[in-house]
Parts: C-alpha cells; sequence; structure tokens
C-alpha cells in the first residue's frame, strides 16, 4: 500500500478537524516521533527529512533527460505518433506523415489508449518510457527544465519543472501502515494540539497505547544482515557502498511486516545440560 506524506497529512488534517496543515508547519514533529522510535527500539529509521532527502533527484541526471534545441516555451507540445516505439524503428513519423526530427514523440496507439506511452530518441532508435524530461540552455546563465505531461489521452506537453525534485516515495518504504496510524499521525496530533493550546490527552492517549500494541505485535531487530534487506529501498545506499560485503550487519533502517510476531508460539527443545539436568 502507497501512503505518501500527502496521504499522510490528510490523515491529520481530518484527525484535527481540518485546519488546512501542511508537511512544513508539522515537520519537526515528525522527525520527533522517528527519533523517539529509534530511542526507544533502539534502531536507525531516517528522520522523514532525511527521507524526502534521500528520494530527492536532479532531473538533468536521468537517464531519460534530453537536451532540447528549441525552446518548448514557444511550442510546448511534443509531436504525436501512431508508429509503435516497442518495435524499435528508427524512423517514426507524426499523424500528418512528416518525419519527427526531435527526441521526444508521444506514441498513441490507434486501437486502445492502454498502450499509449512517451517515446525518446536513444541512439538513433526510439525507445517507450515511463518519464521524460527535457533541458534547454537559451545561455550560459538561463536554463530551464521541463518535464512531459499526458493530458487526457489525447496529448502530451512540455511543463517548466524544478531541477532538483523529490520523487513521489511511499513511507511505507520504512514504516508498515500500522505504524503510522497508532503512533507517527497522533504523535503528530497531540504536539500540534499542544501547541496550539490544547492538551491533546486523546492523542497522548492513543499514540502511547499504540506504541505498546506495536511493540507487542513486531519484533524489531536491532541490527540485520544487508543480504537479507537488500532489496528494500531504505538500504540502497548501504548496498552500494557494500557491493563486497553484503554479510555485513548494520542498523535497522526500516521495519517491514516480515517482522510481525505470529500467534502461536513454537516448542523450544532443551539439552539435558540446561537448568541443572532433564530440565530440573
Amino acid at each position: 500500500m502507497k501512503f505518501t506524506i500527502s496521504d499522510c497529512m490528510s490523515r491529520i488534517n481530518q484527525a484535527l478537524n481540518y485546519p488546512a496543515l501542511a508537511y512544513e508547519d508539522v515537520s519537526h514533529f515528525f522527525d520527533q516521533a522517528i527519533s523517539e522510535l529509534n530511542t526507544i527500539l533502539r534502531i536507525s529509521l531516517p528522520s522523514v527529512t532525511e527521507m524526502r532527502v534521500e528520494n530527492t533527484f536532479k532531473v538533468t541526471d536521468s537517464p531519460d533527460c534530453v537536451a532540447l534545441t528549441t525552446s518548448p516555451a514557444t511550442s510546448q507540445s511534443i509531436p504525436i505518433t501512431e508508429n509503435n516505439p516497442s518495435r524499435k524503428p528508427s524512423i517514426i513519423r507524426d499523424l500528418s506523415g512528416e518525419v519527427i526530427n526531435t527526441k521526444v514523440a508521444y506514441y498513441r496507439d490507434p486501437e486502445t489508449y492502454a498502450n499509449n506511452t512517451l517515446c525518446v530518441k536513444k541512439y538513433e532508435v526510439w525507445e517507450p518510457v515511463e518519464k521524460v524530461y527535457g533541458f534547454y540552455a537559451e545561455s550560459p546563465a538561463k536554463s530551464q527544465v521541463y518535464t512531459a505531461v499526458v493530458v487526457g489521452y489525447y496529448h502530451a506537453y512540455w511543463v517548466e519543472t524544478p531541477n532538483e525534485s523529490v520523487a513521489k516515495f511511499s513511507l511505507t518504504d520504512y514504516l508498515p501502515v500500522d505504524w503510522l496510524i497508532l503512533f507517527v499521525i497522533p504523535y503528530v496530533c497531540f504536539k500540534f494540539a499542544v501547541r496550539n493550546g490544547d492538551n491533546g490527552a486523546l492523542f497522548s492517549d492513543e499514540f502511547t497505547q499504540g506504541l505498546q500494541q506495536l511493540q507487542t505485535a513486531y519484533n524489531v531487530p536491532n541490527f540485520v544482515t544487508l543480504n537479507a534487506v537488500a532489496h528494500l529501498s531504505a538500504y540502497r545506499d548501504l548496498v552500494k557502498a557494500n557491493l563486497n560485503d553484503l554479510r555485513k550487519q548494520v542498523n535497522t533502517r526500516a521495519i517491514t511486516e516480515a517482522m510481525k510476531v505470529p500467534n502461536g508460539i513454537g516448542k523450544t527443545y532443551f539439552s539435558v545440560l540446561d537448568s541443572g539436568g532433564w530440565d530440573v
């Protein structure tokens, strides 16, 4: 389940009876909630601020960023074609039959819209991609970055965007939804209520009892082995830095559903030497 910061803020506004808060208004409380978890559980979850930094990227570093020869400010529309880019053609034509000389086009399937996609010309071959960015330098001191946006199923346009952007990520990459609903959200609500002059007793009870329930339901280790968590985005940088030693133990940076404690307790077999021999 995807649970973005925007989703979290919607829940917080709902719990607070819609005060129209933005993330920036309570960003410190989010980081404080994560620090509380880190000290209680003795783990190393990144703060929400760090999560945003980890998911911030430069558009110009994207492999699907193309250099534009003309400014999209004069012609924001992206050429439309009905030539399927998955067939790797070297030449595609627009709807009027003219050869498309730019590096970006929008493929519109004449039979079904399900196959519509943006396509980029790479090494003289057209390839379908999910996201396309454009860079145009008007002068050494002035440049613009654009992203291709599909409108409906019919057209695509260039829209100016900041070079440094935060990729849309889910907080569930680091915490299950249970931890967000039972602890983080009521914690932030409590902190805001107190700052606003209320006592926040309800929210205090919610996150206190919620944390107790979560600690009972989850067994969160202090350390994990990299090869067991290498598939999680929270450990991406650590995996890159330790490719020659994936057996290394690192601090836990994400709580996952796999850490849930089962209802049944398995049998424990003792040695005859335990408890004085023969369990005596």
